[in-house]
């Protein structure tokens, strides 16, 4: 069955499942969920044609091998109609070079030539962390076609040669804004971890033109004059507080051994403790100023829901105003606080279908040129 772009998505308009026979991994069901993503697609189809093809003789590899026999058979004629060629066996002939968007296929792999028309991700870490910890996922939202950003706030990460009792959270606010000015960042969907709600929240009083939507990932969501330590538990704070009297000399808060958001596995592990750094006491205890955009801002809050029940942030905030406000979505991921770096695969998921759910125009994409 070959299924023509808007055959398959006036049949995903519906709620029904398009995509069948391709069930592995995220290509179970594609329905009308926020998923069309043409280059997202394409992405898993040539993850499915690489694991197939690797166990021959398997019912996989044969489905797989069909399937690269009908692109084998696109790519002969020239071109390939905005069509999806998804279940095996299936072939067609002849394809139009011209008259309709089309991809390009090369040996069984389309390659995206456009990715501009893509909103572009910027992702934020949380405390102690650094850029390094969305190595995992940075892949696969780029594999979507989309650009990503990860920048590391001042004292963190690879910057932990500048960390001094001076830095606070208005060092780190200016750290997001100027990502942003310096890179012309227009359109883009800003991704805060942990500590970063209160750094991204404070940085949306400049920036939130640039922002299609704000996600916050298992983060904090301040109001006007909060900190950090505010909106902790007392019991975290108490422990925070204890570390930067003891270990710390007053003005730090020394690393935190990595299961301790929710690292189990042992390579993740030693990973993680070698990339964490000190944090500055300041940066938790500093007020944030107004929030109120962040507030108005289309977005998204992502729970993780940790196996051990450990709370790593409050959720009564984001769960009420996800009822009060359409466009704000709750979603559950069941994984760890450090969710990038132990479930990378069903973050990406969910942020890769926030790109077009709720207020942004998904029609937007189907309409607009974004492959040759």
């Amino acid at each position: 069955m070959v299924i023509t772009w808007a055959g398959a998505c006036k049949r995903a308009s519906r709620g029904q499942e398009v995509i069948v026979g391709l069930n592995w991994g995220l290509l179970e069901v594609l329905t009308a969920r926020g998923r069309w993503d043409r280059v997202f697609v394409d992405s898993l189809i040539r993850s499915y044609l690489r694991t197939g093809l690797r166990r021959r003789g398997s019912e996989r590899c044969r489905r797989a091998q069909a399937t690269r026999a009908c692109f084998g058979s696109c790519r002969a004629d020239g071109g390939l109609s905005p069509a999806l060629a998804l279940t095996g066996g299936a072939r067609r002939d002849r394809f139009p070079l011209a008259r309709r968007r089309r991809l390009r296929v090369l040996r069984g792999k389309a390659r995206p030539v456009k990715t501009q028309d893509y909103p572009p991700f910027v992702l934020v870490h949380g405390g102690r962390h650094g850029g390094w910890c969305w190595k995992k996922l940075t892949p696969l939202i780029c594999a979507a076609g989309h650009r990503v950003y990860t920048p590391t706030l001042t004292g963190l990460g690879e910057r932990s040669h500048l960390l001094r009792p001076e830095i606070g959270l208005d060092t780190h606010i200016q750290d997001v804004v100027a990502v942003f000015e310096y890179e012309d960042i227009q359109d883009a969907m800003l991704v805060a971890h942990s500590y970063a709600g209160v750094v991204v929240s404070g940085a949306m009083e400049q920036i939130s033109a640039r922002v299609r939507k704000l996600v916050f990932l298992d983060a904090h969501m301040p109001r006007t004059g909060e900190s950090t330590l505010d909106q902790a538990a007392p019991e975290i704070t108490d422990r925070l507080l204890n570390l930067a009297a003891e270990m710390g000399e007053g003005w730090y808060i020394p690393p935190t051994d990595a299961s301790y958001w929710g690292a189990s596995d042992p390579e993740d592990i030693a990973w993680v403790n070698g990339k964490v750094t000190a944090q500055p006491l300041k940066t938790y205890t500093d007020r944030v100023g107004s929030t109120e955009r962040a507030w108005a801002h289309p977005g998204m809050f992502i729970e993780c829901r940790d196996p051990s029940d450990r709370r790593h942030v409050p959720i009564a905030r984001p769960r009420e105003r996800s009822a009060a406000d359409p466009r704000f979505d709750y979603r559950v991921l069941n994984a760890p606080h450090d969710a990038m770096v132990v479930a990378p695969e069903a973050l990406a998921s969910i942020l890769l279908e926030a790109v077009w759910s709720g207020s942004c125009d998904r029609e937007a994409v189907l309409q607009g040129e974004v492959w040759h």
